[in-house]
């Protein structure tokens, strides 16, 4: 009953202000009954924290000005508009920086580090927590520092890194029994629930049944559903149930929104464990709807939106299984389709606005990384939407969705027909085969003779066949095989999931060893939405323009690795090109003429966009992930075409070409694609060739030239593509593709290795 009497206490203390006029003391007491108020948002309360902020300013108080703001951000954190939260928090910021530090900036830190843990952004709440933490320990009263030691083991338990987790949690609590009752039953729970899931389930559990009497109410579902989920782990089920029950009956006090989403999902595991299907499907069904009103009301943060989408994809892999058990497979497609591309098919839809935006594309907002504001909430694709989409494409849609211990598998039918199965797998496992796929390895010189790739790596030329395409075939393609389109060179739209972004399906081979590219046209979207999104462009790709960029020199400066080499095989790849088409439609800027500046003004008008360079793909900054172009002599540019850089650009292109090693490479988030590719969509390509590894110059400099030709005869991307790699199939497969080395000519292996890198994403036609 503290906090109602306290806010009573201050409302008496706001009136005997308001009547002696003491201006500065009702502001204090208004802004403390403010901070204890639990009784929710209203108007007259977002009425009085303007006011406050007012007052603040007038009164010329920089310290209390940025309190106001921080009380403003995490009310409106605790209503679920966490844009606004991450705005005023950064407000706050940016007052408590202009002045000495105080314990307030620290506190502040460590709200807007929860916004981003609450968003799946962990390791950067750690890098908040551990700023607020520096603060407290040098100026903050102990009450903070307690703060701020929780949250920092709070952030490393969720990264997850247990052995940190459990040091700050320790020493949280041992000065938490200094502080208050509050801290200290606060701390305890913590540490229950930490020890629940790391090693001491019964520790744990007796440690939280000890803290519930005290529990205040808008921790109650948070604190019964950690109980829930440890006597689930024991098999304690009817316990398991009553404290999920608990968790889900006390979600109106609730602290956010996402606690009473936990306590739904939890009871729905428990139900399903005790066989009770239809009550998980309805525990689960709500959870997914309140999931899916949070997504319209996430922060307005590309960054923040991702890691939303990483965070909870388990949640959709419950769903689709709990679908799937039930026969229920057209709703179990639809919730992948919710799960998958969120932020991307967000991003891409923002694109459209940002004309008349007012912050820049790429933002820093305030303290946070630099990241993209993505403003658009869309919709996710619907059975009828796919179905729409095969017709028009003339495509059979194969879907996939990987979970932890299952690969579930969808086929659309250009006339609305649905075909699914589902795999048991571990997701180990099947991590260990997409690995497998590589021809790259440490000892690859000493297999016998090897070709270098433009990114430096040796692939050796004498291999046997490697049974992994065929297994890979056996768990993607064979359970819905049966499904899919029976005329030669079919078109098939792959919608990927996970570490299925990284295998390309045309090398998947079956039990009479043919290539699924023998049998169709391969193209992939991320997801079924995709095309809706992707800028169509106006530019004709058989009559427009084409930029092509080979072999730039000199190239940038990467610190600690030694210079880039030079890419002979580029060159002729790109004068191959060039004389497919006529003098007046090509642009080739090579050598010294690449460099960074005169591509970036020659990319805006043309139809298509080639590159035949290297990339530098950085998994730990996306947005830093660079194509190689050349240093200008004046030292204006650095030659790195970064993705930071690409999403500034506004191209036309109907295709853009990454002829590069690992083009298409990056981090496997729920997005589908990360770095270059995925900028090169925002920017307005329609489609894009990349490659999944590394390509060595020969025969890569034979394969696309070949698609060009059959793409400038009038095929589409897709078959154009499927042509070129047959054709190139045909001519290893007759020895007619050598390489040399220092042990002379060495005719060069069907292995995919060699053919099967570039894929298609986007639209194929």
């Amino acid at each position: 009953d503290g906090k109602p009497a306290a806010l009573g206490h201050y409302r008496r203390a706001i009136a005997a202000y308001d009547k002696a006029g003491n201006r500065r003391a009702r502001a204090s007491a208004e802004f403390n009954a403010l901070r204890v108020d639990e009784r929710g948002i209203t108007p007259e309360m977002w009425r009085s924290l303007a006011s406050l902020l007012e007052d603040a300013k007038s009164l010329g108080n920089r310290s209390f000005e940025g309190a106001v703001l921080h009380l403003w951000g995490d009310k409106l954190f605790a209503t679920g508009d966490f844009d606004g939260a991450i705005d005023k928090l950064n407000e706050a910021i940016g007052v408590l920086e202009s002045i000495p530090p105080t314990d307030e900036l620290g506190t502040t830190y460590t709200s807007l580090g929860r916004v981003f843990r609450l968003h799946g952004q962990n390791a950067a709440a750690v890098q908040y927590q551990l700023k607020a933490l520096a603060i407290h320990e040098k100026l903050g009263p102990p009450v903070s520092l307690v703060q701020s030691l929780n949250a920092v083991a709070v952030s490393y338990a969720n990264v997850p890194d247990a052995k940190r987790a459990k040091i700050y949690y320790e020493r949280a609590l041992a000065l938490a029994d200094t502080v208050s009752p509050d801290a200290r039953n606060l701390l305890r729970a913590n540490y229950a629930s930490f020890l629940g899931f790391n090693g001491e389930p019964e520790r744990g559990r007796t440690l939280l049944m000890d803290t519930l009497a005290t529990v205040s109410p808008a921790l109650k579902t948070w604190r019964y559903t950690e109980l829930a989920l440890i006597d689930r782990f024991l098999r304690r089920e009817d316990e398991a149930l009553e404290a999920a029950g608990q968790a889900v009956g006390s979600c109106a006090t609730a602290l956010t929104r996402f606690d009473c989403i936990r306590a739904r999902q939890t009871r729905a595991m428990v139900n399903l464990d005790l066989g009770n299907d239809a009550a998980a499907v309805a525990d689960h069904d709500a959870a997914l709807r309140e999931l899916e009103d949070l997504h319209a009301h996430l922060a307005a943060d590309d960054f923040l939106k991702q890691g939303f989408e990483d965070l909870w994809a388990p949640s959709y892999s419950l769903a689709i299984e709990l679908h799937f058990r039930r026969g229920d497979v057209r709703e179990a497609l639809e919730t992948a389709e919710r799960a998958r591309s969120r932020a991307l098919l967000d991003l891409l839809a923002s694109r459209e606005t940002r004309a008349s935006h007012a912050s820049p594309v790429l933002t820093t907002r305030g303290a946070n990384p630099a990241s993209l504001r993505s403003d658009a909430s869309v919709e996710s694709a619907t059975m009828a939407d796919l179905a729409a989409t095969a017709a028009q494409l003339h495509s059979s849609l194969l879907l996939y969705w990987v979970a932890d211990d299952k690969i579930y598998e969808w086929v659309v039918s250009p006339d609305g027909a649905l075909g699914s199965a589902s795999v048991a797998v571990r997701r180990s496992k099947l991590d260990d085969l997409v690995h497998a796929t590589s021809a790259f390895g440490d000892d690859a010189a000493s297999r016998g003779p090897t070709t270098r790739t433009r990114g430096e790596q040796d692939v050796p030329l004498v291999m046997k066949p490697r049974a992994v395409w065929r297994d890979l075939y056996d768990l993607l393609i064979l359970p819905v095989a049966h499904y899919l389109p029976t005329s030669p060179g079919a078109r098939l739209t792959i919608v990927p999931h996970g570490p299925l972004m990284n295998v390309p399906f045309a090398a998947l081979r079956d039990a009479q060893g043919r290539y699924l590219l023998e049998r169709y046209a391969v193209h992939s979207v991320t997801a079924g939405a995709m095309l809706e999104h992707v800028h169509a462009g106006t530019a004709n790709p058989r009559s427009g323009s084409m930029l092509l960029v080979a072999d730039p020199a000199p190239t940038p400066k990467i610190p600690g690795d030694p210079p880039l080499p030079r890419l002979p095989g580029a060159d002729a790849e790109v004068k191959a090109i060039a004389r497919l088409l006529p003098a007046d439609r090509t642009t080739v800027l090579a050598d010294t003429a690449a460099t960074e500046p005169r591509v970036l003004a020659a990319t805006g008008h043309q139809a298509v966009v080639h590159f035949a360079t290297h990339a530098i793909v950085r998994d730990a900054d996306p947005l830093g992930s660079f194509l190689a172009l050349g240093r200008p002599a004046d030292g204006s540019a650095s030659g790195k075409l970064s993705a930071d850089k690409i999403y500034k650009l506004t191209l036309d292109a109907n295709l853009v070409v990454l002829s590069a090693c690992r083009s298409g490479e990056g981090v496997a988030t729920g997005d589908g694609i990360a770095a270059l590719a995925r900028a090169f969509f925002y920017a307005g390509s329609s489609s894009l060739i990349v490659s999944l590894w590394d390509i060595a110059d020969e025969p890569t400099n034979r394969l696309l030239p070949a698609f060009y030709r059959e793409w400038l005869k009038g095929a589409d991307k897709a078959r154009a593509l499927r042509a070129a790699q047959l054709q190139l199939i045909a001519d290893l497969r007759a020895g007619r593709v050598k390489v040399s080395t220092p042990l002379g000519d060495v005719v060069v292996p069907e292995d995919p290795a060699f053919w099967a890198a570039f894929i298609l994403l986007g639209d194929p036609n």
